[in-house]
């Protein structure tokens, strides 16, 4: 993450932390989807899976589930 995103997520974070938690669980993810390398991404995606799964918030969890189903 760059530190304009940085700095973002932990103002999120402390102010609204489910927000906070969501906004940084999508940076992310989409950092996943911006990776060149297929192999390297298949990881970051098990990994991502990994921490979204201790994630409380319901459509990440959902969102998590359809992932995981197919």
């Amino acid at each position: 993450m760059n530190t304009k995103t940085t700095s973002k997520n932990l103002l999120l974070k402390y102010l609204f932390p489910k927000i906070g938690e969501a906004y940084r669980l999508k940076e992310l993810f989409k950092q996943i989807f911006d990776n060149a390398d297929q192999l390297e991404s298949i990881q970051d995606l098990k990994e991502w899976m990994k921490i979204a799964a201790t994630s409380k918030l319901v459509t990440i969890q959902q969102f998590l589930n359809t992932l995981q189903s197919h």
